[in-house]
């Protein structure tokens, strides 16, 4: 039942701490694109796990127990997100066009259909 409410509820929290985080960054400026997104990508696996620390803690009444379940959260999440990675980049799905539009010409190919 406890995973149900925590579940519940961040579906709100997450959304309403994601549109803040967005918020935030839009208003920060980096050079670095690659850095921008590491960053980015880090500050926001810390307020979500934070947030579900939290949520945990405060439905099951334990900071131990609230620990726990962030931490797993963490580590399948981060198993999921590869997961889920993997299935799109296979899949292709609206990369179709980018990839066609930006593919690299080989040269043996172009020599293959001029034959």
């Amino acid at each position: 039942m406890a995973g149900l409410k925590i579940g519940g509820l961040e579906l709100t929290t997450k959304t309403i701490l994601y549109y803040i985080h967005e918020r935030v960054w839009f208003k920060i400026r980096f050079k670095n694109a690659r850095k921008r997104h590491l960053f980015k990508t880090v500050t926001w696996r810390i307020v979500g796990s934070v947030d579900t620390f939290l949520l945990a803690w405060i439905i099951t009444g334990s900071p131990f127990s609230g620990f726990k379940i962030s931490v797993a959260e963490v580590i399948t999440k981060m198993i999921l997100y590869y997961i889920h990675e993997e299935v799109w980049y296979k899949v292709d799905f609206g990369l179709e066009k980018f990839r066609g539009k930006n593919k690299k010409r080989n040269p043996n190919e172009e020599a293959q259909k001029q034959e």
